[in-house]
């Protein structure tokens, strides 16, 4: 029935295909920000007796009323139920060192946003055993052990002030979620925290909403001013 009521140089896919680009233009741009929108649903409504005028409605005619209607209903929702900011928030594990994991937990807690989930021991894989009997040997007390300074581990020194024994070749593994927009260069801050021994691996969690102080910060930057 449809055919009936369409001009000769009007096909259906040729509509739908002028309709769905009408709305990809408008997606592109979003009304607050003018970033681009994801996850939005657009159903658009073409009935050809009230909106097709003959042959002088044309692909790019219905297009850009597409476009247009779709801006429209953005806006209108917009004003409605407000609109947000989303950035990517990724899974991180951060792989460094007993006399670094204070530094880099402060780096990633206040410098970057991100949120400490959890302070593990790092998996170490056991040597050849060096005495295969089952005596029980007796505890090695560290702090009556003499280690040389580690020139690249600031907490090692404070810790040795306060008369504490610090493992330095204990590793530890830090997990956190962390804004990808804060990931990127990372890997050469890590290894000047660490003395090069920090490693990290990251994985993409979800895309969350950007409030507050930093929604500020983001939008400064992205716009440039």
């Amino acid at each position: 029935p449809w055919d009936g009521d369409l001009p000769p140089n009007l096909s259906i896919p040729l509509l739908h295909s002028a309709l769905k680009n009408g709305a990809l233009v408008a997606l592109s741009r979003g009304i607050n920000y003018a970033f681009q929108l994801h996850n939005t649903h657009v159903l658009l409504t073409l009935d050809p007796r009230k909106h097709i005028f003959g042959a002088e409605t044309t692909p790019a005619a219905l297009s850009s009323a597409a476009r247009l209607a779709t801006k429209a209903a953005l806006k209108a929702t917009a004003l409605k139920n407000g609109s947000a900011l989303m950035e990517l928030v990724m899974n991180v594990t951060v792989s460094v060192d007993e006399t670094s994991l204070g530094a880099v937990v402060n780096d990633i807690s206040s410098s970057r946003g991100g949120h400490i989930m959890s302070l593990d021991d790092a998996d170490v894989t056991s040597g050849p055993t060096v005495n295969s009997t089952h005596e029980t040997l007796p505890r090695i007390d560290i702090s009556k052990v003499y280690a040389p300074p580690d020139p690249f581990g600031s907490s090692a020194s404070q810790a040795q002030e306060q008369g504490m024994a610090v493992d330095g070749n204990r590793q530890r593994n830090i997990t956190a979620r962390v804004p990808l927009k804060e990931m990127v260069g990372y890997l050469k801050h890590l290894r000047s925290l660490t003395g090069g021994r920090g490693t990290f691996v990251m994985s993409a969690d979800r895309f969350e909403r950007v409030v507050g102080q930093r929604e500020k910060v983001l939008l400064k930057e992205l716009k440039g001013f």
